[in-house]
């Protein structure tokens, strides 16, 4: 009984490193087509690939008046 968890506990230990540690694909996750280059879209379905950036100009820095007539 001792030989079967201890067997058990190896194939998980596999099972995980296999996962965690088998090649990224580079191609698209909906069509498994092949990504272009940097091409932010998949050229067969339109899938939109993350880009990774640290370019967020979209955050509002603090100090800055927000014009409208929401703001308080």
């Amino acid at each position: 009984m001792f030989y079967g968890s201890v067997a058990f506990a190896v194939f998980l230990l596999a099972v995980v490193a296999i996962k965690y540690l088998a090649p990224k694909p580079t191609g698209c996750p909906q069509c498994s087509a092949r990504r272009q280059g940097d091409h932010p879209l998949c050229i067969e379905c339109g899938w939109i690939f993350d880009v990774e950036d640290d370019d967020d100009d979209d955050t509002i820095a603090t100090g800055d008046e927000i014009e409208g007539p929401w703001a308080s």
